[in-house]
C-alpha cells in the first residue's frame, strides 16, 4: 500500500539549491503550489514512493532526510546542495536502512515490481 512519496526539487537558475519534502498527493501539484509567487522555475528532480514498510510514516522518513542534509540545510526544506547529490545521499542512506530495519523501501519495491513483472506477463 502507498503511503506517500519523499521529493527532491531543484530550481532551474540555482543548480545548487534542493527542496526535500514529502507528500501523499502528486508531486506535480506539489511543484505547482511552491511554484506560485516563486520567479524560479521549480521541478521535480526524484521522487522516491514509499509504500507501507518498516521505514516508518512518511513524515518520519522526511524527517531523516532532512536529518542526512543538516549540513547544507538553507531554511526550512531547503538546501544548498545539487538535487542530484541531495537524491544520490538520500537513496544510498534509504538503500543502507533495510540491513537495520527489515527489507526497507527498497526491498518492498523490488519484490512489487517482481510481483507486477510476474503477473504482466501472465
Amino acid at each position: 500500500m502507498k503511503v506517500g512519496k519523499i521529493y527532491v526539487l531543484g530550481v532551474r537558475r540555482r543548480p545548487d539549491v534542493s527542496k526535500v519534502g514529502m507528500t501523499t498527493g502528486d508531486v506535480d501539484d506539489r511543484v505547482g503550489a511552491l511554484q506560485t509567487g516563486n520567479p524560479d522555475e521549480i521541478y521535480a528532480h526524484t521522487v522516491f514512493t514509499l509504500y507501507d514498510t518498516p521505514l516508518g510514516d512518511v513524515k518520519d522518513v522526511e524527517r531523516f532526510c532532512h536529518r542526512l542534509l543538516t549540513d547544507y540545510r538553507m531554511k526550512g526544506e531547503w538546501f544548498n546542495i545539487a538535487p542530484e547529490d541531495a537524491a544520490a545521499i538520500i537513496n544510498e542512506e534509504l538503500q543502507a536502512k533495510p540491513e537495520k530495519e527489515g527489507l526497507g523501501l527498497f526491498g518492498w519495491l523490488a519484490i512489487i515490481i517482481a510481483i507486477w513483472f510476474f503477473f504482466s506477463i501472465w
